[in-house]
């Protein structure tokens, strides 16, 4: 993170997370706080190890990670992480894909992110994976712009992405037909045929109404095959967005 970056994200937290001197000491500045959280976000380190190299304790620590993320989350979310509420939102979302994709009525690309992590005390085995290590899952929706409009984070690794995507509330809205402020069809281009509004997906998922995935490859059309390059080039922005 470049030092702009850096004093953008300060300013925006700096409120929350700043604290007022006293007689008995200084507190830890806005700046520490903001960088032990960033080095902990990059790295993953302990806390106990996080001591050594910050001069921080260890008990405080695990106080300013928790409260500087919390910070940034609430004051950052309406800004970074926005799921349109309007009808020239939406279209302007489905726009973007199909001049950048070629695939039409796209509100959005989702996929998930199995990240590697230490279980916690007495976490047993719902974090336990069939390739033998803990994880949790990070699911998301993005648009055509790598733009986060919606995410999951933290369900147990032992549940897929279709698992994810099943109790999520951006399914509930889908089928309810309440996420779009647009009507749930619309009429293709050059074509009298309406189709719904759709997000992309790839093979872990069920196709349905409001999901579209590829077309299986045995005995596939033409068509098929240029539907298939569309797609798979929207799926690129969301798995390339998830990699770190």
């Amino acid at each position: 993170m470049d030092g702009d970056t850096f004093q953008f994200v300060g300013s925006k937290v700096s409120h929350c997370i700043a604290k007022q001197s006293t007689h008995l000491q200084d507190p830890i500045s806005m700046e520490d706080c903001l960088m032990v959280t960033l080095r902990f976000l990059a790295t993953g380190e302990s806390f106990s190890r996080f001591q050594f190299s910050t001069r921080i304790p260890q008990c405080t620590i695990s106080k300013i990670i928790p409260e500087t993320c919390k910070a940034t989350y609430e004051t950052m979310k309406d800004e970074f992480l926005k799921v349109p509420t309007t009808k020239n939102e939406w279209k302007g979302i489905t726009k973007e894909s199909e001049e950048k994709c070629g695939v039409y009525n796209t509100i959005g690309i989702m996929d998930g992110k199995h990240v590697r992590i230490t279980c916690p005390q007495n976490g047993g085995s719902p974090h336990f994976n069939y390739k033998s290590y803990k994880r949790i899952v990070l699911f998301a929706l993005v648009d055509a712009n790598y733009v986060f409009m919606y995410i999951d984070a933290g369900t147990d690794g032992r549940i897929g992405d279709a698992g994810v995507y099943a109790k999520s509330a951006l399914r509930r809205c889908l089928i309810e037909r309440t996420i779009l402020k647009v009507r749930n069809d619309q009429k293709l281009a050059n074509a009298n045929i309406s189709v719904p509004y759709v997000v992309l997906a790839d093979d872990a998922f069920t196709l349905s109404y409001n999901v579209m995935k590829l077309c299986p490859l045995a005995n596939i059309t033409k068509g098929e095959k240029i539907f298939n390059y569309g797609l798979s080039r929207g799926r690129q922005m969301v798995e390339a967005i998830l990699v770190f």
